[in-house]
């Protein structure tokens, strides 16, 4: 596994580079490193936001300066004398445990207007799509595109259909789309491209909420079918 490289990204901030697949064992890794920084953050810490193969760090440069003000280094050697000694634990990440949740998920008319196109794409009946879309156990590598949109992977083959040529005006909140190796969940009714195979009546996002984010980086989620009617019945009212 390679090294991970500490790259300057502004002068509020840095991307740890942890490799350049997309991988679970990577994430865990991206994961296991985020939870360290949290534990014990440094002086001026913002937030840290995962990705892919990357962990960006955000800090606030003056109150770094303000705590080391006798020090001659840059304040980016300073954020990295701290953050290398977290990258050469390589034990830790293999240990990291996943919270895990179940999302229901309703994959009849009219809440999976592209189930048809996506099995058939495929080579696969709707009910074979469903079964294979509900059988393994995804991970969420990170939220982004909008708040609270998880990026799932991977998708089991052969269960990889590209994205629309031409993207829907309206995707309501809740869908289940799938993109070439990936799985998501729209938490808002937006615009987007993705092949929906389904809805779930659970809230993605609620800024209410004590943690507004239902899914975060590092969970696994496995998809479980229910019925229309089932589906009216949890719906938020």
């Amino acid at each position: 596994m390679k090294q991970p490289q500490i790259r300057q990204l502004t002068e509020e901030a840095v991307t740890i580079e942890f490799g350049d697949v997309i991988s679970e064992s990577l994430n865990r890794r991206i994961i296991a490193c985020q939870r360290q920084i949290l534990s014990a953050p440094f002086p001026g810490f913002i937030e840290s936001v995962p990705a892919y193969c990357t962990l960006t760090i955000y800090y606030n440069p003056l109150k770094i300066a303000s705590v080391f003000p006798y020090r001659q280094e840059s304040i980016f050697s300073i954020v990295c004398g701290y953050l290398k000694p977290l990258l050469t634990q390589r034990d830790n990440w293999l240990s990291v445990a996943a919270e895990e949740i179940y999302i229901p998920v309703c994959y009849e008319t009219p809440c999976a207007p592209d189930i048809e196109y996506a099995a058939k794409f495929c080579g696969l009946s709707v009910k074979e799509l469903i079964e294979l879309h509900c059988s393994i156990n995804y991970t969420v590598f990170f939220i982004g595109f909008i708040p609270g949109f998880p990026y799932l992977g991977t998708n089991p083959e052969p269960m990889n259909v590209p994205r629309k040529a031409q993207p829907s005006l309206s995707v309501t909140a809740g869908s289940v789309g799938i993109a070439g190796k990936q799985s998501g969940i729209y938490p808002f009714t937006i615009p987007g491209g993705w092949q929906i195979i389904g809805q779930t009546p659970l809230i993605l996002f609620d800024k209410h909420r004590e943690s507004p984010c239902l899914l975060k980086a590092g969970m696994r989620v496995r998809f479980k079918p229910i019925g229309h009617s089932e589906y009216l019945k949890t719906l938020p009212k």
